[in-house]
């Protein structure tokens, strides 16, 4: 593979946040190529990462994979990545999900859940279990209260539905749909 020499480091700038994309059940294929050659995506822009440019060798493999991952399913799991890949499957990916199947009981927060996901989570127990549409509408009585990290809740936009959560030093966006694939990891946890 193109990234066989590289750290994720080197590419990266800093270590992916595997954790985080444990969490998601809607991987898009294009994310997916890029995880699987050590880049975070969320930092990925015009061909470039917020650390720098991406070698060519690198750009051509995850266009590669990116075909590979569309034509197998839309929407990929770490977890499905990681089966895909085999031994290929970057370092941290494989630590993540050994760390999460270890940690986690059915009754359990993982260790490692992002703050928003553990007020997300004990919001919504809290607020009697709704489903992910219910629960996105309940959202809007947190907007900017004490302990509460949401600070917009929209039904529409350029966007679309969804909120904007302050992480501390920055506020970040999060979809409906996002909102409800969460839910139905809650769901399917308890």
């Amino acid at each position: 593979m193109a990234y066989e020499n590289f750290s994720e480091s080197i590419l990266n700038g800093a270590p992916i946040d595997w954790s985080y994309w444990a969490e998601l059940t809607n991987i898009t294929p294009n994310q997916a190529a890029k995880l699987a050659n050590r880049i975070d995506p969320l930092l990925w822009l015009n061909n470039q990462c917020a650390y720098g440019a991406i070698h060519e060798d690198t750009q051509r493999a995850i266009r590669k994979h990116e075909q590979q991952l569309g034509n197998q399913k839309t929407k990929w799991t770490l977890q499905d990545l990681t089966h895909y890949l085999g031994d290929d499957s970057p370092e941290g990916m494989l630590e993540q999900l050994s760390n999460q199947s270890n940690s986690v009981t059915k009754n359990s927060i993982p260790n490692k859940e992002r703050d928003l996901t553990k007020w997300m989570r004990e919001t919504w127990i809290n607020d009697g279990k709704l489903n992910g549409t219910g629960f996105f509408n309940t959202l809007r009585k947190y907007v900017n209260k004490e302990g509460s990290p949401i600070r917009e809740h929209f039904t529409t936009g350029s966007n679309g539905a969804g909120i904007r959560w302050n992480t501390g030093n920055t506020t970040n966006y999060m979809s409906k749909k996002a909102i409800q694939n969460k839910i139905s990891k809650f769901k399917s946890e308890s």
